[in-house]
């Protein structure tokens, strides 16, 4: 497997959540973006690392192939 980077997946600007989140917020987010996975925060702006770990290590992704490139997202479920 490749190496990625951060700027291989995202496109556009990062959008993410806090750990505490306004509904609004967060269903405005769903309905501008084409994909579920959001790094959540922490304050002050720390990702939260047991977040991602608990992704990767459950394999809680997806790979999508589209025109000769690979995508891969992360499907957490909130």
């Amino acid at each position: 497997m490749r190496k990625l980077t951060v700027s291989d997946i995202v496109t556009g600007l990062l959008q993410m959540f806090h750990r505490v989140e306004k509904v609004g917020n967060i269903v405005h987010i769903l309905e501008t973006t084409g994909h579920n996975g959001f790094p959540v925060i922490d304050e002050p702006l720390f990702l939260v690392r047991l977040f991602f770990l608990s992704l990767f290590f459950w394999r809680t992704f997806l790979c999508a192939k589209e025109e000769g490139f690979s995508t891969f997202l992360l499907a957490g479920s909130f």
